[in-house]
């Protein structure tokens, strides 16, 4: 298992997430720029820590933002998207791990 350090919440990051989620419910593609451009950086870094390949890093930032963009109708304001990420990453890395063949399926 892999430590991740999660960044900790800078000021106001939790109000402007709240505006930026709103402004992808709305579908406005301007927020969805500023999502990537807010967590790109620690989405795939959290990534890569955990598969250390950055092919497998970049198929998972790619499939994390079109989540986000395809599931913005859904998404509530309980906390940051720093922590969202996190636990669709984490959640998607557990399911990749469970699918991996034991040592004894291996012999």
């Amino acid at each position: 298992m892999h430590a991740i350090d999660l960044e900790p919440c800078v000021p106001g990051e939790i109000a402007a997430d709240l505006d930026l989620i709103k402004r992808l419910q709305r579908k406005d593609l301007l927020a969805y720029r500023e999502l990537i451009e807010r967590y790109y950086s620690f989405v795939y870094m959290m990534a890569l820590t955990l598969h250390r390949d950055e092919t497998v890093a970049d198929q998972y930032v790619l499939e994390l933002f079109t989540h986000a963009w395809n599931h913005a109708s859904g998404m509530t304001a309980r906390g940051s998207l720093r922590s969202y990420f996190f636990k669709l990453i984490y959640a998607k890395y557990q399911r990749y791990v469970s699918m991996l063949p034991t040592i004894k399926e291996m012999v």
